[in-house]
């Protein structure tokens, strides 16, 4: 097992002077790049626990760097398989359409067929390997192997990788006093000033920038970050929804000989996806160590970009960003009051007509109105601003 092997590599790595050719050889074979990020976190956890501080690193940044290879050839393989095998419009958040139409059952098997082909010439064999567990799982949700890679860090004096990860570890857990003690020395001890973050997210990163140069008048940096941030959050939407359609758990059947109908199992299976991408709304706007999201987080990019714009004289832009705005709060006086006064600016210049709402707002509409309307049945919940209204109170 991997554990035992952990167990007698680290033993024998004890043995062999640090820095030779002879321990990166056995730090190599006790930590393959192969290996299951799971088997290589357990092989990391074994060996910090017998002091094998450099064992522990290979390990635990080996299982780190596994389950990102892991999760980037599935986004691959899920985007070349959404680009080749295309859905009826509307079957992905893509607009209004019939998901289940004549030709929709040949189109799933086609997608399922170029996903298991793209998955096994990527060399994953998932089917034949065991699945993480869901311990394992929420370990590297919470970052937890950046905590142990502190220590380890710590223990063989490489302070500043310790201190990048303390700080990784402590911006998801900003509860945990005694990292933050360790994190306060370590900036000290190591003379560190900028901290980085490895799991950074670049569309809040970015927007969080842009709002703060919008708060100094900084208006043409403003928007070089908050375009940026709109480009990073329609990746990482797109992402999110494609990770929400691998395997999923019916934890409400587990304690029961479920045996579901071929139809059950489509449905139950479905819902859980929906539910899934409706998740990701909330978990893109939510920053690590935060249990609630940035209230009205996707709709203030195009309010700080409207008047961004107006600052620096692009008056169609501005017009356009408010437009996409009021895709979400149709109802806000402030900005119905601003797309007025734009529309004056530009009167008589173009036509005004032909200025309309951003792409990325649009999408997220047409996805939110398919979704919501017809899959769970929530009939009249036809716009962002309704279902903003139904989803907690508009978090979005």
């Amino acid at each position: 097992s991997w554990s035992g092997r952990a167990f007698l590599c680290s033993q024998i790595i004890s043995c062999v002077q640090a820095g030779s050719s002879r321990a990166l050889l056995w730090l190599t074979s006790l930590c393959p790049a192969e290996a299951p990020f799971d088997a290589l976190y357990a092989s990391g956890l074994e060996a910090q626990s017998r002091g094998d501080f450099s064992v522990a690193v290979s390990c635990l940044e080996g299982a780190l760097e596994a389950e990102k290879r892991l999760r980037e050839t599935r986004l691959r393989c899920g985007r070349r398989c959404r680009a080749r095998e295309t859905l009826p419009l509307g079957a992905e958040g893509g607009g209004e359409g019939d998901p289940w139409g004549p030709g929709a059952p040949l189109l799933l098997l086609r997608r399922a067929r170029c996903l298991r082909s793209c998955a096994h010439q990527a060399g994953l064999r998932a089917s034949s390997l065991p699945r993480a567990s869901e311990e394992v799982r929420a370990d590297f949700q919470r970052r937890l192997p950046y905590s142990f890679l502190q220590r380890a860090y710590s223990q063989l004096n490489q302070l500043d990788k310790a201190a990048d990860a303390a700080h990784t570890f402590f911006l998801a857990n900003p509860e945990h006093m005694e990292v933050q003690q360790d994190l306060e020395t370590l900036k000290t001890t190591a003379g560190k000033v900028e901290l980085v973050d490895r799991e950074a997210k670049p569309h809040l990163e970015n927007y969080l920038l842009g709002v703060r140069h919008y708060d100094t008048e900084d208006f043409q940096t403003a928007i070089e970050f908050l375009e940026q941030a709109l480009r990073d959050y329609n990746v990482a939407d797109t992402d999110c929804r494609i990770l929400c359609e691998g395997p999923q758990r019916f934890e409400e059947y587990e304690y029961l000989d479920y045996k579901a109908t071929l139809y059950e199992a489509i449905a139950e299976h479905y819902m859980q996806v929906l539910v899934c991408q409706h998740e990701c709304v909330r978990e893109l706007a939510t920053r690590p160590g935060r249990l609630s999201p940035i209230d009205n987080y996707l709709p203030l990019h195009y309010d700080f970009l409207q008047f961004s714009y107006y600052r620096v004289g692009d008056y169609v832009k501005a017009l356009e960003n408010a437009r996409s705005y009021l895709l979400f709060h149709p109802d806000d006086e402030d900005v119905l009051d601003n797309e007025s006064y734009y529309e004056s600016l530009l009167e008589g210049s173009v036509d005004l007509g032909s200025i309309k709402p951003r792409e990325v707002g649009i999408l997220f509409c047409m996805g939110v109105s398919f979704f919501k309307c017809k899959d769970w049945g929530l009939i009249g919940v036809s716009s962002c601003h309704e279902y903003m209204m139904y989803s907690s109170n508009g978090m979005l």
